[in-house]
């Protein structure tokens, strides 16, 4: 019983992150999902914008948070992140990047921490053809 439990959790957990991008994010945004139970620290790095890592805020256990309009499309965004309350993450060389995409403000770019995670896209209203 505990195991069947335990399954439905993750399985409610699972459909409930991707759930929230099509309640709460618009093309354009960057959402990341942390689906640990530690607080994480966030931190994008822009090529276009010839930046360092940058510190978005925390996002806690179990939580999301969704940012956009950051960079113009066409830019490359580097993300990494780190433990809450540790120090800022070191020069990606060194292998802390995480992951790296092309901005594309016609699309929903979602990041998830924590777990394994299957998603598929399908047909929006009005949609066909994909």
């Amino acid at each position: 019983m505990k195991t069947n439990t335990r399954r439905f959790a993750v399985a409610a957990a699972a459909f409930l992150a991707f759930a929230a991008p099509s309640a709460f994010a618009a093309r354009g945004d960057i959402v990341v999902y942390n689906n640990s139970d530690t607080p994480i620290a966030p931190y994008f790095k822009f090529d276009c914008l010839n930046t360092g890592w940058i510190f978005f805020g925390g996002i806690g256990g179990n939580g999301f948070f969704a940012w956009n309009d950051l960079v113009p499309d066409g830019c490359m965004v580097h993300f990494t992140y780190t433990i809450a309350g540790g120090p800022p993450p070191a020069d990606p060389v060194k292998g802390t990047l995480r992951t790296q995409f092309t901005f594309d403000s016609e699309a929903v770019q979602v990041i998830g921490i924590g777990t394994d995670v299957l998603a598929r896209e399908l047909e929006g209203p009005g949609e066909t053809g994909r």
